[in-house]
């Protein structure tokens, strides 16, 4: 450059009366905001735009093949027609394609070792100046194709992938470092710009704000409102987030599209490498891929309490700086009584309810579906409205249901032999720490699946059902030795109390206490003066008892109503 003396190369050159600039030094010094409507001119005339052939603008100008500048409405896949920005683009003899149709074009496996090339010879990293393979090649600032050995933030030298990546001027950092020295506070309402103009989302194509952007596919700011699901238009956060050629997917959508049972055992991979558990540092593959802290893959045996060690799944998990803790650690560390009218926070906010998009209080929290947050109020099941807790709660793609209502959508005979799965892969006993399936299923503490044989006293190893169990922290217990270990006589005219609150009675509403309980539908708790069958009022006992959608009815008036 005439100016800074920096190096250029064609594609990051403009040029005046026969001199070259690098493109800082020539806005600044040849054209402004008021120009922005002009043509951009060189000797000899206006530039016009290579697919059109019409007169660009400043305003319009995006750089295309070669650096030249094309309008952004011109700017697509030659082979495919999809939308491209230069971070995006590759190019072959003056056309612009995206990365997919190129390489099925001009480069494969084959050519993993060859260098990528341009008109004018081999593609260079512009941090070390060397030849860049395919192999090796990852996009930096502007698209261009680093190493990835090079690819790391001017400032801090921390180790980059494009999903992480900020740029100015050419020179790849890290976000913290950018802001630091290129955008703060004052600016959340000012668009974010690159080289060439402000950023647009993908999705909307409008202008992205500091305040509004959220990182998407690739690492591009999207608008928060735009980052939804291709397929099922299901909101998504950057934690809950898959993607596959620049486009957003939940993870049931892009599974379904794009993994099967023979990826099990390949990496979880993203634009730059496969991903890394942030535990163990080492690669994570489909089959023992768990969501952790920021929605990021973790080892199932990796995702534990950072504080006291205990096995930890999604559901159970709070997080704080990307790390992972039980709910009792967290709350030690991090929170106390006068918290629990305060909204429960993460990074970025306050948690809000995925039913009514609503703050949720620590007092008013209660796990939902993939242990995100919920209102109690909240959590009802998406097909018949029937409130739960969490023991009675299944859930699919990120709503809750009840279990006969989940059943009915999702499961049927055929599926008896087969694993009860959740996302990351298949539910364990937490007694015998084995795969669960249908048939063999049975809801225990927490309304966690066990095994039926496995369900039994921790004290007495009494066999169990639901409806005669009591649980604490975790464990199973028959009432006896429920009793023994945790009431005494004077508990009788208290509430039974579960985490969260007192229990009460799903007929009447009211509190239940120890000495009028009994186990009715689904193993909960009831007055004994409740427990009465919903059709005929005939007074009932546990073993007197048949349950539809937690009701309780006599053996006469069940099978009238629901056997044929």
């Amino acid at each position: 450059c005439k100016t800074c003396s920096k190096k250029l190369d064609p594609a990051m050159m403009e040029e005046n009366e026969g001199e070259a600039y690098c493109k800082s030094c020539h806005r600044r010094q040849f054209g402004g905001a008021e120009e922005d409507d002009k043509p951009k001119v060189v000797i000899g005339g206006a530039k016009t735009c290579p697919r059109c052939n019409l007169v660009v603008t400043w305003k319009e100008a995006v750089p295309g093949p070669a650096g030249v500048d094309w309008h952004k409405e011109c700017l697509t896949c030659k082979t495919c027609s999809k939308k491209l920005d230069p971070a995006m683009m590759e190019e072959n003899e003056g056309e612009a394609y995206c990365k997919s149709c190129h390489r099925r074009q001009f480069g494969g496996a084959e050519e993993d070792d060859k260098p990528k090339v341009v008109i004018g010879g081999a593609k260079t990293c512009p941090r070390c100046n060397l030849v860049v393979t395919w192999k090796e090649a990852v996009p930096g600032p502007a698209g261009v194709d680093w190493h990835k050995e090079c690819l790391n933030c001017k400032t801090c030298s921390k180790k980059l992938d494009p999903s992480l990546l900020e740029e100015n001027e050419g020179e790849a950092y890290c976000k913290s470092c950018f802001r630091r020295q290129f955008g703060g506070v004052e600016d959340d309402d000012k668009p974010k710009v690159v080289i060439g103009g402000a950023k647009n989302c993908p999705r909307c194509n409008q202008v992205v704000t500091w305040k509004e952007a959220t990182p998407g596919p690739g690492g591009v700011d999207w608008h928060k409102e735009c980052l939804n699901c291709k397929t099922c238009s299901k909101k998504l956060d950057p934690a809950l987030m898959e993607e596959n050629e620049g486009e957003a997917y939940c993870k049931s959508c892009h599974r379904r599209q794009f993994g099967s049972e023979d990826t099990d055992g390949k990496p979880k991979v993203v634009i730059g490498g496969a991903k890394n558990c942030p535990r163990c540092n080492l690669v994570v593959t489909w089959k023992e891929a768990t969501p952790g802290p920021g929605g990021a893959d973790w080892h199932k045996e990796c995702l534990s309490c950072k504080t006291c060690t205990k096995k930890l799944d999604s559901a159970l998990m709070e997080e704080n700086d990307g790390e992972a803790y039980c709910k009792n650690c967290f709350r030690k560390l991090f929170a106390a009584e006068d918290d629990d009218d305060k909204p429960k926070v993460v990074v970025g906010g306050a948690k809000t309810c995925p039913r009514c998009s609503q703050v949720v209080t620590w007092k008013e929290a209660t796990p939902g579906p993939a242990g995100v947050d919920w209102h109690k109020d909240c959590l009802t099941c998406k097909t018949c409205s029937k409130k739960l807790d969490t023991s009675m709660m299944e859930e699919n793609e990120g709503e809750a249901y009840c279990k006969s209502c989940y059943r009915r959508h999702f499961a049927s005979e055929d599926d008896e032999d087969k694993p009860k799965v959740v996302i990351g892969g298949a539910k364990n006993c937490p007694r015998c720490h084995l795969v669960v399936t249908w048939k063999d299923s049975v809801p225990g503490p927490a309304g966690l699946d066990w095994h039926k044989d496995c369900l039994t006293c921790k004290s007495c190893s009494k066999k169990l059902d639901p409806s005669l169990m009591e649980e604490n922290d975790g464990e199973a217990y028959c009432k006896s030795c429920h009793r023994k270990h945790f009431a005494n006589e004077e508990d009788e005219d208290k509430p039974k109390v579960v985490v969260g609150g007192a229990k009460n009675c799903p007929r009447c509403g009211n509190t239940v206490s120890w000495k009028d309980a009994i186990g009715g539908p689904g193993g909960v708790d009831w007055h004994k003066d409740c427990l009465s069958c919903k059709s005929c009022t005939k007074k009932l006992s546990p073993e007197m008892m048949e349950e539809m959608e937690g009701e309780a009815y006599c053996k006469a008036c069940f099978r009238k109503n629901f056997d044929e």
